[in-house]
């Protein structure tokens, strides 16, 4: 028998279409470890998880076209570095 848990208010189904107290409709996801299969969460967002709060300019960069534009494989080796080189 699953068991449930709650934080504040939610719908009385799940899965369902939710609102607001002001009308506007929420964002629902579902969050498991392993698919469908074990606990899992289904949370309604009262703001998009990803609202932007601000856009700004951090730095200007400046681009250039690479000569070679064709996919190459690379293999950096990292583990011959010397400590502290960048």
């Amino acid at each position: 028998m699953p068991i449930y848990h709650q934080l504040g208010r939610v719908p009385r189904k799940r899965h369902i279409q939710f609102r607001r107290e002001d009308g506007a409709s929420t964002t629902r996801n579902s969050s498991a470890t392993w698919r469908f299969d074990g606990p899992s969460s289904l949370v309604y967002h009262l703001q998009h998880p990803t609202q932007v709060k601000a856009v700004r300019l951090v730095k200007v960069l400046d681009w250039h076209a690479d000569p070679e534009p064709f996919f190459r494989h690379r293999h950096f080796r990292t583990s011959q570095l010397a400590p502290g080189a960048a």
